[in-house]
C-alpha cells in the first residue's frame, strides 16, 4: 500500500502538481492502475486503460 501511495503521489505531481485540486482524481486513477498491475502482473493493461481514458477525453473535446 505504501508503494501504491508513493507512486500515486508521483503520478499526481507529474500531471498537475501535488496540491492541485485535480490531484484526488489522479491519485484515484493511479491506485486503479496500480491495482490492475498487481492483479495482472503486467503493465500493459494499465497502459491500455490509461490510453483509452485519454482517448475518451480527447474525443469529448472535438467539435
Amino acid at each position: 500500500m505504501t508503494a501504491f501511495l508513493i507512486s500515486g503521489i508521483l503520478f499526481c505531481s507529474i500531471h498537475d502538481g501535488v496540491f492541485a485540486p485535480s490531484s484526488i482524481s489522479y491519485l484515484f486513477g493511479s491506485l486503479i492502475y496500480s491495482s490492475l498491475y498487481l492483479y495482472s502482473k503486467s503493465i500493459i493493461p494499465s497502459m491500455v486503460i490509461h490510453g483509452l481514458h485519454n482517448l475518451v477525453f480527447v474525443l469529448m473535446g472535438l467539435p
